[in-house]
């Protein structure tokens, strides 16, 4: 109970989130409640939505370019074409020449230009079937945290409805023990008990008290793991409307994968098409493209006019040599493949492995809730006895208060019975990746 104490602990400081509100809740009520508020599925919503923002992005890929460009150019020297007339004028000697500026030391310009890759042989639509697969995987890794969260939930409640039983049956027994000690203590003053007697009143009453304490100090650990993990402000009362023995057992089919399988099998997608993409990028593209805008001056030759200039064509390109990049991209997805299909085939077997732990576990505590209940009844036939032979003079203090001790162990056994076989469904549920498993309310 130690163990499980300190696990419920440890994964309530790893969950931590501040709130407010106090709530009188159901376990799966407070497992609602923390899967609508806790902050490391408020994370995993939002890399869901950027996964699902490169996906669109990726998709781009499949529309037309269009951009806009201006450029001002001042240059020198400007280009001169000299003429020979071969006329000689009257009163030269030379012939005719003439010299003129081609062009201007001033180019303007302001364009648009539209594109469209017509082919690239799949390399787009392998990119964008690469960041779909991611997309999943997102939402199989949102999947894994809120089963995380949610069986932080079921373990720290059951803690809390363990203590409460605890301190139930202690109160109790140390009601009764606490009347027989004062019996015991009149007895002695009037000579009809012994010192032995009185002692041994005395350190049951002592035992009991220090174990209800221990049982609420545990309580008040695991009621702030749950407050933590539900968002309640420190030191709000948590009241819980089902007690150990009121839990109904929920049977749930195992999925088809995990979450967590889920996500590997998304990831090996993504990179099986990330390595498509990447041989595909081999070949070349064909792009079409047309621009259109206005030009001073229009043509090279015109030093003086600017107007509407345009251009359309068929662009081919290939890269038929990278440097060995490729290459050396392809080697490393393939290592990667192999890695996740390796984390595939281990979490099958962890999941397989943990269930069959929590199944064991589940039927080993039922057969000690069946073994508790059967000596629960018997303690109380013995007591019966043992109090009607004091009663009649033929039992001692002692017997009954033997008898009394194994009436409340037995009754401790059955909570504990209780607790285990709780704990082993939330086991369960957790290997299957399970965090709902009905539909429940928020408790608002």
């Amino acid at each position: 109970m130690t163990m499980r104490a300190g696990r419920i602990a440890l994964i309530g400081a790893l969950l931590l989130a501040p709130g407010a509100g106090a709530e009188t809740l159901s376990i799966d009520q407070a497992v609602a409640r923390a899967l609508g508020r806790h902050p490391a599925l408020a994370a995993a919503g939002h890399a869901e939505d950027a996964a699902r923002a490169r996906t669109r992005q990726a998709r781009t890929a499949w529309l037309p370019r269009v951009s806009v460009e201006g450029a001002y150019r001042y240059q020198g020297p400007v280009p001169e074409l000299s003429i020979d007339t071969g006329i000689t004028l009257p009163g030269t000697s030379e012939p005719v020449s003439i010299t003129r500026e081609i062009g201007t030391a001033h180019v303007a310009s302001a364009s648009v230009t539209a594109g469209w890759r017509a082919l690239d042989f799949g390399a787009r639509a392998a990119r964008v079937e690469a960041a779909a697969a991611m997309e999943r995987a997102a939402a199989a890794d949102g999947a894994e945290r809120q089963a995380e969260v949610a069986q932080a939930v079921r373990l720290a409640y059951l803690g809390v409805a363990l203590q409460d039983e605890v301190a139930r049956v202690t109160e109790g027994a140390l009601a009764v023990a606490r009347d027989a000690r004062d019996r015991a203590q009149s007895g002695l003053a009037a000579g009809l008990a012994s010192k032995v007697g009185v002692a041994a009143a005395r350190s049951r009453v002592a035992e009991l008290e220090s174990r209800l304490v221990a049982a609420r100090q545990g309580r008040e650990r695991g009621a702030e793991t749950l407050r933590l993990l539900l968002g309640l402000s420190p030191g709000e009362p948590v009241v819980l409307s089902e007690r150990l023995g009121e839990l109904v057992p929920v049977e749930v089919a195992a999925p088809e994968t995990t979450p967590v399988e889920a996500r590997l099998d998304a990831s090996q997608q993504a990179l099986e098409r990330q390595q498509q993409a990447v041989r595909r990028s081999a070949l070349p593209t064909v792009d079409l493209y047309a621009t259109g805008g206005y030009q001073y001056p229009r043509t090279f030759v015109e030093t003086d006019r600017a107007g509407f200039v345009w251009a359309a064509g068929v662009k081919l390109s290939w890269e038929a040599f990278d440097g060995g990049l490729r290459a050396r991209q392809r080697d490393e997805l393939d290592a990667r493949i192999a890695e996740v299909g390796s984390l595939r085939e281990a979490a099958g077997e962890d999941t397989r492995r943990r269930l069959a732990d929590a199944e064991a576990a589940l039927r080993t505590a039922r057969a000690s809730g069946e073994a508790a209940t059967a000596q629960v009844e018997a303690a109380r036939v013995y007591l019966d006895a043992a109090r009607g032979g004091q009663e009649a003079g033929t039992a001692t203090t002692l017997e009954v208060q033997a008898a009394e001790e194994a009436l409340e162990q037995a009754q401790l056994a059955e909570i504990k019975a209780s607790f285990d076989a709780a704990v082993a469904q939330a086991e369960r549920l957790r290997a299957l990746g399970v965090a709902r498993v009905r539909a429940e309310e928020s408790g608002r």
